[in-house]
């Protein structure tokens, strides 16, 4: 009976440690599942955080580039409006070298009639002008602007001398 006893002791004893060493399992996973929650929620406000300023950052790389657009379309309708009046500047020369400004109205008396002489007058100018700028094109460019396009290379050519002495003869040798 007393080995009952004495092992009804040891079996309370382990039972008791066992229940211990339970509990001591389940405090530390409770603890480890409260130090992963714990991780979690600052990931989380980690992830906010970076969210906030990657919205902060675009919001003002949006800013930015609003501001650019706006400045370069103020400078586009600056050049736009400089191009005009260059533009006018250049239509009122070409209508002062014809002699007549503006054409004159289809309401004046003959009005037609000098509709159709301005529009004449501009066509034969705009001619001129795209045959003075043909013969331009086509003009050989010199290197030299004292050579002469009428002679070839290799030719002598005469010019006097300095000191007005005798012509001196000379080959182009380019």
């Amino acid at each position: 009976m007393e080995e009952i006893v004495q092992l009804k002791l040891a079996l309370a004893n382990k039972d008791e440690e066992l229940s211990k060493s339970i509990k001591r399992w389940q405090m530390g996973t409770l603890n480890h599942v409260e130090v992963l929650q714990e991780m979690q929620e600052a990931h989380r406000r980690e992830i906010s955080d970076m969210k906030q300023q990657f919205q902060k950052e675009l919001s003002q790389q949006q800013e930015r580039c609003l501001r650019e657009i706006s400045e370069l379309e103020e400078k586009s309708k600056e050049q736009l409006l400089e191009q005009e009046k260059r533009v006018n500047r250049k239509i009122k020369q070409l209508g002062q070298v014809s002699g007549e400004g503006w054409p004159p109205c289809l309401g004046d008396k003959g009005g037609e009639e000098k509709v159709n002489k301005w529009i004449r007058e501009k066509q034969k100018m705009v001619k001129r002008v795209e045959t003075y700028l043909k013969r331009l094109i086509s003009q050989p460019v010199f290197k030299n602007a004292n050579e002469d396009p009428n002679r070839s290379a290799g030719r002598a050519s005469r010019s006097p001398s300095r000191d007005g002495k005798q012509p001196q003869r000379r080959f182009n040798t380019e």
